[in-house]
């Protein structure tokens, strides 16, 4: 069984670009009229300059990181051995989490807005 829809119901669906008011609306109904038509500026350089400055954040925090792990490797490693151990040693030292898990806890955000 079809079943077809009268020409009155797509009418209500259907809209012409000059029926859209002047401006904003008239222009999003026109760059909607064509899929090919479209065409928006990418900022590329600004995205590139983001990810760049990104990255040497991130860098930044992963020597920071490796050099705890340095550290620590000397100095307490069984640290490196079991979070749980890390985390204990932290609160031992009067701090809700280890210096590991809030450097880890800012790398994860930092990556967070690298990734998009």
């Amino acid at each position: 069984m079809t079943t077809t829809l009268s020409s009155t119901t797509f009418e209500a669906y259907i809209f012409k670009v000059d029926d859209y008011p002047q401006g904003y609306p008239r222009l999003a109904a026109l760059l909607n009229s064509d899929p090919n038509f479209p065409v928006y500026r990418r900022f590329g350089t600004l995205h590139h300059r983001v990810i760049l400055h990104r990255q040497q954040e991130l860098t930044k925090l992963e020597r920071r990181l490796n050099e705890l792990d340095k550290k620590d490797a000397n100095d307490h490693p069984h640290r490196l051995q079991s979070l749980q151990w890390d985390h204990d040693d932290g609160v031992a030292l009067n701090q809700e989490s280890s210096e590991r898990e809030q450097l880890i806890d800012e790398i994860d955000e930092r990556l967070k807005h690298y990734g998009r």
